[in-house]
C-alpha cells in the first residue's frame, strides 16, 4: 500500500479551506481555555503574595494620584505593581492613570498584559467594577468566562455568575463585548446597557 493511501486511511480525506474555516473557531476556543487554565494555575501560586499585598493595601492610605504618561506599565497609585485582581474582602485599586477598580469579596483574576500601550486582564471569578479614564494612553481589555470586553473609556462592571455566565453592565461610556452567545458575536454597550454572555 502506498504512503498516501495509508495516510488517507488513518486520517480520512484532506480538509478543504471551507472545512478549515469552520473548524478554526473551535481551535481558537480550545486555545483560550488552555490560556485561562494556565492563568488560573499561575494565580493559585500567587495567592500568598496576593494576601500580603491585600494586607499592605488595607494599611496604606492613598494620597494624590501621580500623573501617568503611559510610558510604562500601569501601577497602583502608591507606585506598587498592578499584578492581580484578587480580593478576600472588598478591595479598591486606584491606579496611576487616575482609573479605579473596585473588587468584590471573593474576586480572583490576574493582569496578563500591562505595558505602555495595553492592559489585559483575566477575571476568573467574582465581580469587578471599573472606572477607566477616557482617552487614556492604553487600550484596556478583559476576558471573563466566555466574554471578552474591550474598554473605550468608561465605568462598567463585569461579574461571573455561579453558572459561569458573564454579566457586563455599563454605567457610562462605551464598551465592546465579544462572546459566542451574542447575536453576531458581539455587542456595543453604552451607559445603562447590560448583557449576559453564556
Amino acid at each position: 500500500m502506498s504512503g498516501a493511501s495509508e495516510t488517507q486511511r488513518a486520517f480520512g480525506e484532506p480538509l478543504g479551506d471551507g472545512d478549515l474555516q469552520k473548524a478554526w473557531p473551535g481551535v481558537a476556543e480550545k486555545r483560550l481555555r488552555r490560556r485561562r487554565r494556565r492563568a488560573r494555575q499561575r494565580a493559585a501560586g500567587g495567592v500568598a503574595g496576593g494576601v500580603a499585598l491585600l494586607a499592605a493595601l488595607a494599611v496604606a492610605t492613598v494620597q494624590v494620584l501621580p500623573e501617568d504618561t503611559g510610558a510604562g506599565p500601569l501601577t497602583l497609585a502608591d507606585g506598587s505593581a498592578f499584578t492581580d485582581l484578587n480580593a478576600d474582602a472588598e478591595r479598591a485599586l486606584p491606579l496611576s492613570d487616575g482609573s479605579r477598580l473596585t473588587l468584590a469579596p471573593g474576586t480572583r483574576g490576574e493582569v496578563v498584559v500591562n505595558d505602555g500601550r495595553r492592559v489585559m486582564l483575566v477575571l476568573e471569578e467574582g465581580r469587578a467594577h471599573f472606572d477607566v479614564v477616557p482617552s487614556g494612553p492604553r487600550a484596556w481589555g478583559m476576558d471573563a468566562g466566555s466574554a471578552r470586553v474591550e474598554v473605550l473609556g468608561t465605568a462598567f462592571e463585569v461579574a461571573l455568575t455561579p453558572e459561569r455566565a458573564t454579566r457586563v453592565s455599563v454605567e457610562r461610556g462605551h464598551v465592546l463585548v465579544v462572546g459566542p452567545s451574542l447575536p453576531g458575536g458581539s455587542a456595543h454597550l453604552h451607559g445603562g446597557d447590560a448583557v449576559l454572555v453564556e
